[in-house]
């Protein structure tokens, strides 16, 4: 090979090293809470500043045992939504719906969360077999539902209960006789 061909080889993989080398915004980088649109799934919100202050504030520490036993509401919702991810869903009237099943744990299990486009959380639905309760048959699954009060809580209801049910969800299912009268197992908690 010809000496100046060589050379420019050299530098042509010295500048592609050097272009290798440059930081690279990543998609978590512009995905802020108070911007959900700028969140392409649940993934990039769940790690999004101040996400885990919000939900905390928004659904409390009472005691459940929906994913895991005797565990708080927001460790409860934590969980499933730091988990495997869904893609972003566009809502009407400027809202997004963000929904994720638990890490190794997707076997009819999910969760999900309803923002306004200021971030502010609207609801949060889990689907669970209610792990570690007495009256509780794990072959069925239920369905637990924390709206805001308000003139849009039926919408979020309905929001929630479509994703919830939907084939994302369904689909998982391990037996879909889980959800044989599920409509008696639905629990809905209006909140402040």
């Amino acid at each position: 090979m010809a000496p100046f061909v060589r050379a420019i080889c050299l530098l042509a993989i010295f500048q592609l090293l050097a272009v290798m080398a440059l930081p690279v915004a990543s998609a978590s980088d512009s995905c802020v809470m108070t911007k959900p649109s700028s969140c392409s799934n649940t993934g990039w919100l769940s790690w999004s500043p101040g996400f885990a202050t919000a939900v905390r504030g928004f659904i409390g520490q009472s005691t459940v045992n929906y994913f895991r036993a005797g565990k708080p509401l927001s460790w409860q919702a934590l969980y499933a939504l730091g988990g495997v991810p869904e893609e972003r869903l566009e809502l009407p009237e400027n809202r997004y719906l963000f929904g994720a099943c638990p890490p190794h744990d997707c076997g009819g299990q999910a969760a999900a969360i309803i923002l306004d486009d200021h971030g502010t959380i609207e609801a949060i639905g889990f689907s669970s077999f209610h792990c570690c309760e007495a009256h509780t048959v794990l072959d069925h699954r239920y369905l637990d539902l924390y709206v805001r009060r308000g003139a849009s809580a039926d919408t979020l209801i309905g929001e929630l209960k479509s994703w919830l049910t939907g084939s994302t969800v369904t689909a998982m299912l391990n037996d879909p006789h889980d959800d044989d009268g599920i409509d008696s197992r639905i629990a809905l908690h209006l909140l402040h």
